[in-house]
């Protein structure tokens, strides 16, 4: 029998292959905090990194044998990750190319609908759907996962929600289907501490302005 010998390169780039594009399902979390009492996402779609799992959307520490939700401040996403531009390129075809970041034109701008206002350059994953707070609905969201440093961070956009211009605050307004307007505002503990809560996102039953405009 002949025996097949791949040169080290080859093997080099199978390693690299495999590793880069692991089928691995991890379990990624995102928590709201401030006024939030539970939290609840209906999925209507779903865009990934090729080659990478999902499993989908649930109340996060349920348990996936009973189905029984145990934190209903949080969601767990169960879904592979590995960053690509083809995840916000869908969710931009879907929504509009001003659903991240804001677009400037000759004759009107369009604002921004997401907490951060700016474009992300890959996303791993994003689930697109209806979100119910405390009983209220907020309809064609956008939940992602990106990453910077060391580790994964969340987007948040809407249809409906308008970036919050202040540059303290990664921020935005949200109408829900009843006409209250919510303030999203990522990266806050219920302590209010940004830099070590990144799955975090904090909810206020009130604007962005009525939350802020008092430390400007």
């Amino acid at each position: 029998m002949n025996k097949v010998i791949l040169p080290t390169f080859c093997l080099i780039y199978l390693f690299i292959s495999n590793y880069a594009y692991s089928d691995t399902c991890q379990d990624n979390y995102v928590y709201f905090t401030g006024d939030t009492k539970s939290a609840i996402f209906h999925v209507t779609n779903h865009f990934i990194t090729k080659h990478q799992p999902f499993k989908g959307v649930y109340p996060a520490g349920i348990s996936l044998r009973s189905r029984t939700p145990v934190a209903p401040k949080g969601l767990l996403i169960k879904a592979g990750r590995h960053g690509s531009s083809d995840v916000v390129t869908n969710v931009e075809d879907t929504y509009g190319d001003n659903i991240f970041s804001k677009i400037k034109s000759k004759n009107h701008d369009e604002s921004a609908r997401s907490t951060f206002g700016h474009e992300p350059g890959n996303l791993n994953f994003a689930v697109l759907g209806n979100l119910i707070i405390n009983g209220k609905q907020f309809n064609s969201i956008v939940l992602a996962q990106g990453h910077a440093g060391a580790s994964n961070d969340w987007w948040f956009a809407g249809e409906n929600c308008t970036h919050y211009n202040d540059p303290n605050e990664d921020a935005a307004d949200c109408l829900a289907t009843d006409g209250t307007d919510w303030c999203f505002t990522r990266g806050h503990t219920a302590a209010g501490v940004t830099s070590t809560a990144p799955n975090h996102i904090k909810l206020s039953k009130k604007s962005c302005e009525s939350v802020y405009h008092g430390r400007q």
